[in-house]
């Protein structure tokens, strides 16, 4: 058969960011995911496989009807996330419009929440729920054979008479160690980069799978933690090397969650005297000193960190389980050991009061990362703090539900993510959100020491490029939290 992954475009994707020209211009990212799944069937079928990832190509619907009438493939597998669902429908849409004879079958974290909401969407013939490499393969042999679809685990998908039918996970699957390498030369793996380095291209890489933690806004909590070796690891990240790969992003929803297995891949990586810089999410409760240092000699140029909010009282909120404390103590260890730091804060958060979003600000100056991002709190299907706002009343109704129900009809009607107003109005938010976001980068100390840190020419240029994005971002309130603050 022949297989064709689609990343597809991001036209329509929601956002609950203050600017999204900051964000369409911040990076770009290889649709890791599905070379996991190409990957796997280029290694265990005779299928022939190919991705098309029309966001970093910058595809137009007319270029990718193109492709798709040229390359005649029998199956399509797109990403879906909840965010980028309108783009999803509209090019399965697309798909069949080309064939309606050509199988569509999406995966992602959306089909996590919502498969029977999903399977039963105009143009979806299937749906995988969890890691795909095994049920898309097993989903393809029942394609061209017995059509046994209820042997293929977690694959939702309508019989005959269009009943649904939602099969069990499979478990366990295989490990992060069974998998093949995604073949980053699928895809034009050149064109990646990140607004927070200069070195291209960049590519991204998963050392482990799930996190322990149990954040109210985060619907990503896995309890079954699996981690990669450091041989694993540092042989994957020397052929990236190999192909000309400059910098690495560990994808991990935090990347040292085990202090060992952590310590075990930054050593690895000095062992193999790999030298290239990488990054990784973290967290401020568990970074030491030990820890810090080994990943600076292994490579370590940057780290995000989800710090959140300035006070202890919203940050237990949050049940995020640091402390404003243990903030200030591990950015101050990574600029004494040289790393550069991504913050991360919520604006309009429950409980959260003018004075607590001053404190925020406060505190994000205080820590002084290199850069730093403001979002405003926004209630996520799957999560406690949704599920807070349906019993409260702050959530009039189940608006997530019935947008994976009819993504394009609700979009057509208007439909944007709500925000959280328990304290302030969406336009209050929104402000408040561009106030700090200006109130920490239009600081003469921080543009003095971004300029003093420019490394080269094309850095100079990123630098200039980012801070008029963020100004066209945040220009258009720019008078409005004078009402508030």
């Amino acid at each position: 058969m022949r297989v064709l992954f689609i990343n597809p475009p991001a036209f329509n994707e929601l956002t609950t960011q203050i600017g999204k020209k900051i964000t369409d211009n911040s990076s770009f990212q290889p649709p890791l995911g599905l070379l996991y799944i190409a990957s796997y069937l280029r290694e265990h079928s005779d299928h022939e496989v190919r991705v098309i990832d029309s966001q970093v190509d910058r595809l137009s619907h007319d270029q990718l009807e193109t492709e798709i009438s040229q390359w005649k493939p029998d199956i399509v597998g797109l990403t879906a996330m909840t965010l980028t669902m309108v783009d999803v429908m509209l090019m399965a849409q697309l798909v069949k419009k080309v064939n309606p004879e050509i199988v569509v079958c999406l995966g992602g974290p959306h089909l996590v929440i919502y498969p029977e909401e999903t399977i039963r969407l105009k143009a979806v013939d299937f749906a995988i729920r969890g890691d795909g490499e095994v049920p898309f393969s097993l989903l393809l042999r029942e394609l061209g054979g017995e059509r046994q679809f209820d042997r293929v685990p977690g694959l939702a998908y309508q019989d005959k008479d269009r009943g649904v039918h939602i099969n069990p996970p499979m478990s366990p699957g295989p490990g992060l160690e069974d998998l093949p390498f995604p073949d980053r030369t699928m895809v034009p793996y050149q064109k990646y980069y990140s607004i927070m380095t200069a070195n291209r291209p960049v590519g991204t890489m998963i050392t482990a799978k799930g996190c322990p933690y149990s954040c109210i806004f985060c619907g990503e909590q896995t309890r079954h933690l699996v981690w990669r070796s450091g041989a694993s690891v540092s042989r994957e990240m020397e052929l990236c090397k190999q192909l000309g790969i400059q910098e690495m992003f560990f994808v991990d929803d935090t990347f040292y969650v085990k202090k060992q297995a952590a310590l075990e891949i930054a050593q690895a990586l000095i062992d193999r005297r790999i030298g290239m810089p990488w990054g990784a999410r973290a967290r401020v409760n568990n970074l030491d000193r030990e820890m810090l240092e080994k990943f600076k000699e292994s490579g370590c140029r940057r780290l995000h960190i989800g710090v959140e909010a300035g006070t202890n009282k919203v940050l237990e909120t949050l049940k995020k389980k640091i402390t404003v404390e243990q903030a200030r103590r591990a950015f101050k260890l990574c600029r004494e050991v040289g790393i550069d730091t991504m913050a991360y804060f919520i604006i309009g958060n429950p409980g959260e009061t003018l004075e607590d979003v001053k404190a925020t600000l406060a505190l994000a100056c205080e820590l002084e990362p290199t850069m730093v991002q403001f979002s405003r709190m926004t209630p996520m299907p799957a999560t406690e703090l949704y599920a807070m706002g349906l019993k409260s009343g702050i959530l009039p109704h189940d608006y997530w539900k019935e947008f994976a129900q009819d993504p394009l009809g609700r979009v057509t009607k208007g439909f944007r993510p709500m925000l959280w107003t328990e304290n302030f109005t969406e336009d209050e938010l929104s402000s408040l959100a561009d106030f700090v976001t200006r109130g920490f980068y239009f600081r003469p100390r921080y543009i003095l020491r971004s300029v003093m840190h420019v490394r080269s020419l094309h850095d100079a240029k990123r630098k200039v490029r980012a801070a008029l994005d963020l100004f066209k971002g945040t220009l258009s309130s720019r008078k409005k939290p004078q009402k508030l603050i």
